[in-house]
């Protein structure tokens, strides 16, 4: 079995981010070394606890200067944000800039999986919005002893940003409705039907309505509904009415 999927090459792909592992080019050969020896790939060599905040908290003293955890994760963050095209892994809308706005994500959770929580396959870059939204869920139930970080057959039903084709699992399009933007989401397979009813779909409402309240509320309600009911072929009805609508006012203008 394999960790990625064909066509992709996982020595390339560290290889790639040892080579920004710092803002600072003359640090990076020596930020590259820290991750190995943190076992950064390899969550077989690494223990079974949390060490996120401790990590963070470093510092160590390099021939080219102090380098801290902080700095680390910055850089780390950076990377794994141009990777997904400065979009959250998990509801595609545009990363704001900052920690707090663009936190990294772990896929399995650090309280489950404590041995991945510093793991390269295992991180990836949210939205606030989603991170909050996902908390502590996954469809897996990896055993909390596992040693060595599960393999892409092994996500039988739970979609990972950093080893599925976004597009293969989800379709994803968006309808503005009085000036207010709704993002629609339908899963395209079971890891993408569950993304979406895990908090996709809460995400979407939450993006859309400033309150309960909202009159809005029902409007999205009713399409997320028509959404679940009728999975991908929904958004293609939804889009095609869209369309319609954007042809007919281009002619009512010229005509």
């Amino acid at each position: 079995m394999s960790l990625l999927p064909a066509g992709r090459d996982r020595q390339a792909e560290e290889a790639e981010y040892l080579a920004k592992s710092h803002k600072r080019v003359k640090r990076r050969p020596h930020a590259a070394k820290i991750m190995k020896s943190e076992n950064f790939f390899d969550a077989s060599r690494r223990e079974s606890r949390d060490v996120w905040g401790a990590f963070y908290a470093t510092e160590w003293q390099t021939p080219a200067g102090l380098i801290k955890g902080a700095e680390l994760m910055a850089a780390l963050r950076d990377h794994l944000a141009e990777l997904q095209d400065e979009q959250c892994c998990y509801c595609r809308e545009p990363l704001l800039k900052g920690g707090y706005s663009r936190p990294i994500e772990h896929v399995l959770p650090r309280s489950e999986h404590p041995r991945f929580t510093l793991h390269f396959w295992n991180l990836a870059v949210s939205c606030e919005r989603c991170n909050r939204l996902k908390g502590k869920t996954q469809s897996e139930t990896f055993a909390r002893v596992l040693s060595s970080y599960p393999d892409l057959a092994d996500f039988v039903s739970q979609y990972h940003p950093r080893l599925h084709d976004y597009d293969m699992h989800i379709k994803y399009t968006a309808i503005v409705q009085n000036g207010v933007n709704i993002p629609l989401y339908a899963g395209r397979t079971v890891h993408g039907r569950n993304l979406c009813s895990q908090f996709l779909h809460a995400a979407a409402l939450e993006m859309t309505l400033l309150s309960p309240k909202s009159k809005f509320y029902g409007d999205v309600n009713t399409i997320q509904n028509f959404i679940v009911s009728h999975d991908e072929a929904a958004i293609d009805k939804v889009q095609a009415v869209q369309t319609a609508l954007l042809e007919a006012m281009v002619n009512a203008a010229t005509g």
